[in-house]
């Protein structure tokens, strides 16, 4: 992370915040560092270096503004190129070198209940990710996610909690920033509701999350997927059938994701239309070979303030014979 705040004799460089790379400005010193208590270790994982001279006058201050520690320092080269820097933390577990960043730019929430693994999942992902869209369908065409190449540590909003009727799961970031999933034995009730919390930023004013209705099961009776084995012709439009076993809400959907390494199709349907089509267009954005699938209905929220993230609660779909909607299948 870097800003360039330019001095009269010196310049000084700010690493750490919520700060983003490249940025540059003419804010003064108290601007960023603010009168919070911060110790030398609290910006370990930050540097900076000057293209001449050495860096020099470095301290670890309290950036007011984003609530975190942030290096600040000069080149004793007023014509230097300076650079920040971050190294991922050498950490284990959950703990104090992951840092909360504000409201996120990215990610989706997802409360996932498979009644074939009597299990429910809670998956948390803050990263961004670039997606064009195909009829009812979107093509990502890059795996998301953060590189530490930018110099940033991934950004995360500290435990992240679900609440429904009869359980409460909690997934918490590592030391660099990313979750692991963390799962329960439990499923969550049809129709019931769904809240979401995460700690946030402290002292500042918090997001609402939404509420969400979980969504009804789904039973695929038709079109082109088997529990037998699948395999579909790029060239043409795969049809898609089910059948809700209760009366859907009028917003829960029913989505199929089509994997083929970095590459992704997520293609949406409304859950009560029993019907969908994935395009040849869509599926002609992915090679020849194998591909992973999976299909559930789901329901969908954004936050207050509509932020990038969306929060989802899913339901894996069967086959008639009770086994996933899921794995491989073939593409000609």
């Amino acid at each position: 992370m870097k800003t360039l705040i330019f001095g009269v004799v010196l310049s000084l460089v700010a690493c750490g915040g919520d700060l983003n790379v490249g940025d540059s400005g003419d804010a003064s010193t108290a601007d960023v560092v603010g009168t919070g208590s911060c110790k030398a270790s609290d910006c370990s994982a930050y540097s900076i270096q000057c293209s001449s001279g050495k860096p020099t006058n470095l301290q670890c201050g309290f950036d007011t503004n984003n609530q975190s520690c942030t290096l600040t320092g000069q080149c004793t080269d007023p014509t230097a190129t300076q650079t920040c820097n971050f190294t991922l933390p050498t950490c284990s577990g959950n703990g104090p070198c992951a840092e909360i960043s504000g409201v996120p730019e990215g990610g989706a929430i997802v409360l996932a209940s498979d009644p074939t693994t009597s299990a429910t999942t809670l998956s948390v992902d803050f990263s961004s990710t670039t997606t064009q869209t195909i009829g009812a369908c979107t093509y990502q065409s890059t795996a998301g996610g953060y590189s530490y190449a930018e110099n940033q540590p991934i950004p995360n909003e500290g435990t992240v909690t679900a609440t429904t009727t009869s359980f409460t799961l909690a997934d918490s970031p590592a030391c660099d920033g990313t979750y692991a999933p963390a799962s329960t034995s439990q499923l969550v009730d049809q129709g019931s509701v769904v809240t979401f919390s995460w700690a946030g930023v402290p002292n500042t004013t918090s997001t609402t999350l939404p509420s969400i209705p979980a969504p009804h099961a789904i039973t695929v009776t038709g079109g082109t997927l088997s529990s037998s084995g699948t395999t579909l012709s790029r060239a043409n439009d795969a049809t898609l059938a089910w059948t809700p076993v209760a009366t859907p809400l009028s917003l829960e959907q029913v989505e199929i994701d089509l994997v083929q390494g970095a590459k992704k199709i997520s293609c949406r349907f409304t859950s009560s239309d029993q019907t969908g089509v994935v395009p040849a267009d869509a599926l002609l954005e992915l090679s020849t070979g194998a591909a992973q699938f999976q299909m559930y209905s789901v329901h969908s929220a954004a936050t207050s303030d509509e932020t990038a993230t969306t929060f989802n609660v899913t339901r894996q779909a069967t086959f008639a014979d009770s086994t996933s909607v899921s794995g491989t299948l073939t593409l000609q």
